[in-house]
């Protein structure tokens, strides 16, 4: 096992593959390991990262509050014990608010970014759907059924109509070993309510693949369109189904992020 230091946070990372490196970021609600069906695919090309985020997984829970441009610095620990001069990052939802940090606090470490299903802020539905689901997580501390609940919100009627698919998403999340706690889920929410990233986004000038979900209810098509007119060099991509992009269509998904990162090879 593999860990990093960014001053009292622990911080448990992974590398598969070869190549130009990229690190991939996930959401509130996911641990590296969520990012399975991706990393298979893109290690056959890169050198793929993949960590737990401070407050998840099996990277430690700090004690105080802490911020999304604490998060961010928390890659740059990483990609500074791996001795990563430059990399790719993806950002999924949550991880895209710290992508966009990176972006424009660390410019001349990142090459391109990928933004998926991400936000500039939480509206106010999406916070309050946080919240809810903090006081029931406080109430019922099972992340199986935390999870369970917010599937409706993450994905869209189609998938869940599907039975298999989310029946397996649902057997993994049983046999995860350091599952999300409601500490860290908490202060995890605290730091994303806080974030608003409307006024920064024309500094980051990274090539920028911004990938829209067309049923996405927490990530609004709206703020997405937002997103894209304040980031001058970018890409938009449409996938279809709802908020968790990677997990609904990871064909189309790990297709679009490969290709992006590719084409100037």
């Amino acid at each position: 096992m593999s860990f990093a230091q960014n001053g009292p946070v622990k911080l448990y990372y992974e590398e598969h593959g070869h190549g130009q490196a990229i690190i991939l970021i996930n959401d509130l609600l996911e641990d590296h390991l969520f990012w399975k069906k991706t990393l298979e695919d893109l290690s056959k090309y890169f050198r793929v990262i993949v960590f737990d985020q401070r407050g998840m997984g099996q990277s430690s829970v700090p004690r105080s509050s802490f911020t999304v441009e604490d998060m961010a610095e928390d890659v740059i620990a990483i990609a500074d014990k791996l001795e990563l001069e430059k990399f790719h990052i993806v950002g999924d939802s949550m991880g895209g608010m710290v992508a966009q940090i990176l972006g424009r606090k660390f410019a001349k470490r990142v090459d391109k970014i990928v933004l998926s299903n991400s936000y500039t802020h939480l509206t106010q539905v999406t916070r309050w759907s946080f919240e809810i689901a903090c006081d029931i997580f406080k109430e019922h501390p099972d992340y199986n059924l935390l999870y369970k609940m917010v599937m409706p919100w993450y994905f869209s009627s189609r998938f869940l109509e599907r039975d298999d698919d989310p029946k397996e998403i649902l057997t993994a999340l049983k046999k995860r070993k350091h599952p999300l706690t409601h500490k860290g889920f908490h202060k995890l929410v605290e730091a994303v309510s806080k974030y608003n990233s409307t006024k920064m986004l024309k500094y980051i000038k990274a090539p920028t693949l911004v990938i829209i979900a067309e049923e996405d209810i927490f990530c609004l098509f709206r703020d997405s369109r937002q997103m894209v007119k304040a980031i001058e060099n970018h890409k938009v991509e449409l996938i279809g189904g709802g908020h968790n992009s990677k997990l609904e269509h990871p064909n189309r998904y790990n297709e679009l992020v490969r290709s992006f990162f590719l084409e100037d090879q």
